[in-house]
């Protein structure tokens, strides 16, 4: 193989990784921008990531007081909290995959779970607002504070 082929070759793998590198920084300012524009009439906006299979899914999530919003450049979705049964915090995911990185948020509405994953010291903030709750405890999921 020539030098010449050497150099093309890992130049194009060095610009695959910066192009990379780039598409994962500008998907995070989205999620930012998301973040920002939500913050206003949310007690609270952070990023999570969707749990989907076996797909982190990386989302702008945020609380109001009726309703759960998640959402990125490819998706915007929300869950109204008369719709959401249980509200639980864990370390694990349904798979069993323990989570280090983050607290677990499990939804479960009418017989569908969401999974997100929120780094520690935000799911204690939204903790602080949305409590856990079980389908069998009187009551509905509602925003405390």
């Amino acid at each position: 193989m020539s030098n010449l082929a050497v150099i093309t070759t890992i130049g194009i793998i060095v610009l695959a990784v910066l192009g990379w590198f780039l598409y994962k920084k500008l998907a995070r300012d989205k999620i930012d921008a998301f973040i920002a524009r939500r913050k206003g009439d949310s007690k609270i906006a952070v990023p999570a990531d969707l749990i989907e299979a076996n797909e982190r899914i990386p989302v702008a999530f945020a609380l109001t007081e009726k309703t759960i919003f998640y959402e990125n450049s490819d998706l915007e979705a929300r869950i109204d909290l008369v719709q959401i049964d249980e509200v639980e915090y864990a370390s694990d995911l349904f798979t069993g995959k323990e989570i280090t990185d983050g607290r677990v948020l499990r939804l479960r509405s009418h017989g569908h779970a969401f999974e997100f994953v929120i780094d520690k010291v935000n799911s204690e903030k939204l903790e602080s607002f949305l409590p856990p709750h079980r389908a069998d405890e009187p009551g509905s999921v509602r925003v405390v504070g």
